[in-house]
């Protein structure tokens, strides 16, 4: 379902959306489970992370031969799911997610995850659809960023993308059921929600077994930068082996 336009796609811009589509009983199914894990975390409503932790069902998606086809095209035949996330901005009360790459919080090296970002709502201009800086991905850099107080924004981390300079930011509308797929390196966030409609959309980062998650380095960056602390997140094989034999892969649970 990647098709040669989608390669060029991302490689110029850093993300791609492709014509795919989660099945409506899926999307139903998907939605109902997330539901159901944001309301027993009420207070991380609008971004819980480590979702598998709360709906192991997550996992389920994240391995779906479909889904792997697709994510394989950016990360090679070995892979591993890191981690997934919920991004919910609730109806009226949906905070933004500042201007970052999420490069800036992950500790792998070297850095490499393809994220996929799925749509469980329609995600739209009014209700903070996402947000990039196309072609921002390129350099394969991370730019400074600066700590802020997340207290009304789901990440603590912010750049400033035009002192950068690069010159526009582009919307990404999308309807509920399609995901995008993006580089580490790319420049991205989003405005709050003040609509009437929720936006819910889950993350799932894979990234090559090729690199190290560093659980050394996770611990620093959670006592440094006041970030989630991922030392103790599992790695679960999804596709090949562990190709820099320094990572400790689990099974998919049954």
């Amino acid at each position: 379902m990647i098709t040669s336009a989608d390669r060029e796609h991302f490689n110029e811009n850093g993300w791609v959306m492709p014509r795919w589509h989660l099945p409506a009983d899926r999307l139903l199914q998907l939605q109902a489970l997330v539901e159901t894990a944001l309301e027993t975390q009420a207070d991380r409503r609008n971004y819980l992370p480590d979702l598998q932790r709360y709906a192991p069902g997550i996992l389920s998606i994240a391995g779906a031969t479909d889904v792997l086809d697709m994510v394989q095209e950016f990360t090679g035949p070995d892979i591993a799911v890191w981690g997934t996330g919920v991004f919910g901005k609730p109806a009226h009360d949906g905070v933004a997610t500042p201007w970052h790459q999420d490069g800036q919080y992950w500790p792998m090296r070297p850095l490499a995850t393809t994220s996929v970002w799925l749509a469980l709502d329609d995600a739209t201009l009014d209700n903070g659809c996402m947000r990039v800086i196309s072609g921002s991905h390129q350099p394969r850099e991370l730019y400074d960023h600066r700590t802020v107080d997340a207290t009304r924004l789901t990440l603590n981390q912010e750049l400033d993308w035009r002192a950068l300079g690069f010159e526009r930011e582009e919307p990404i509308e999308i309807e509920a059921g399609q995901m995008i797929l993006f580089d580490l390196y790319l420049i991205h966030g989003s405005h709050s929600n003040d609509t009437p409609q929720q936006r819910r959309a889950i993350t799932i980062r894979y990234m090559p077994t090729t690199s190290h998650f560093d659980r050394e380095l996770a611990t620093r960056q959670h006592r440094e930068m006041n970030v989630p602390d991922l030392s103790k997140r599992s790695l679960y094989r999804m596709r090949g082996v562990d190709r820099c034999g320094r990572n400790e892969l689990v099974e998919l649970p049954a």
